[in-house]
């Protein structure tokens, strides 16, 4: 059957060629708006998207400075700092042992064929027994006993946790409040090397017997890492006590935070070592005077959490010294 030969393709109506149209229009529409959007952040926004996209990305760690010191009239110390050394995991460095602890109890969980596995409370078991394995091994180095067993003193390797005094295990309760609310920071194992006010505490000469020995015995760049801070000494001991005062630790950012780094803060995550602030006495009533200024760190910070890079830095400045009318020569025969 052979087709028409007068078969002719009819032209389109006026009402089909408005929807054409309409269609067309739309679509170049949408295409402007999308150009125009992108060019809008590309040329307009571009600086606030950058200041986001740094402060999602990086944060400010502050560090208290060291007081200033407190003299009698004719320039004796009456309260002076000293230099506190404490040994600190950096929780992102061991983040591979962590896991790899973490696997290895879960394969034990398995193998025993648990009902039902607590996968947060397995984490939190990893991380206590990495941490505390590094415990023992800083404390193995540091440790006299290690070396000579005078007689009637437990060797630190018979030592069980019912036994080891508190410093040589981890505190669970202060490893969940530095995740919680501090984790990119350093967690401390041992707070002062010198262990001053405890039953072993150490002579000047000890305590830098035992920084010797850690220094030696762990890579810098290790996770586990020695700390310098500065904290209060009092060379004639409660003497004048009651008018020189106390200080305490603080977690409270400085009033001028923001006007302390060169880089604009406002917006980002702030962090801050534990410092001190003047609680009684000339140590709270002189504490604007004592206090200085704190130091800052900007650093680039993890998809966890951790810090990665420090971009920049600067150093803190230590408080002001206070002059007092007292005299020691005087006030020592009343102590």
């Amino acid at each position: 059957m052979k087709e028409s030969s007068d078969m002719r393709v009819l032209p389109s109506t006026p009402v089909e060629r408005l929807r054409l149209y309409g269609v067309f229009f739309f679509f170049f529409v949408g295409f402007l708006y999308v150009i125009g959007g992108l060019g809008y952040r590309q040329l307009v926004q571009s600086s606030d998207l950058k200041e986001q996209s740094d402060t999602q990305s990086r944060r400010v760690v502050l560090r208290p400075p060291a007081r200033g010191r407190i003299y009698d009239r004719n320039g004796f110390p009456l309260v002076d700092n000293r230099a506190r050394w404490s040994v600190k995991a950096d929780l992102a460095s061991l983040q591979k042992e962590f896991r790899g602890e973490y696997l290895r109890l879960i394969a034990a969980e398995k193998a025993r064929d648990a009902v039902s596995i607590d996968r947060e409370k397995i984490m939190e078991d990893a991380r206590v027994r990495v941490l505390q394995g590094w415990l023992n091994k800083v404390w193995f180095v540091i440790d006299e006993t290690n070396r000579a067993n005078p007689k009637g003193r437990k060797s630190l390797a018979k030592l069980t946790p019912v036994t080891a005094p508190a410093e040589r295990q981890i505190n669970i309760d202060e490893l969940r409040k530095h995740l919680r609310e501090r984790r990119a920071l350093p967690f401390t194992l041992v707070n002062d090397l010198a262990f001053p006010g405890t039953g072993q505490a150490l002579t000047s000469e000890d305590g830098v017997k035992s920084v010797a020995r850690f220094i030696e015995q762990f890579p810098v760049e290790g996770p586990i890492r020695l700390e310098q801070d500065i904290v209060r000494t009092y060379p004639f001991g409660v003497m004048a006590a009651h008018v020189l005062g106390y200080v305490k630790d603080t977690d409270a950012l400085p009033d001028n935070v923001d006007d302390i780094s060169e880089v604009r803060v406002e917006s980002m995550q702030k962090l801050h070592y534990t410092g001190k602030t003047g609680a009684a006495g000339v140590e709270l009533s002189y504490n604007h005077v004592l206090s200085g200024r704190s130091g800052w760190e900007l650093w680039s910070k993890t998809s966890s959490g951790y810090n990665q890079t420090r971009l920049k830095y600067s150093e803190p400045e230590q408080g002001g010294n206070v002059m007092l009318s007292l005299d020691y020569r005087i006030q020592q025969p009343c102590v």
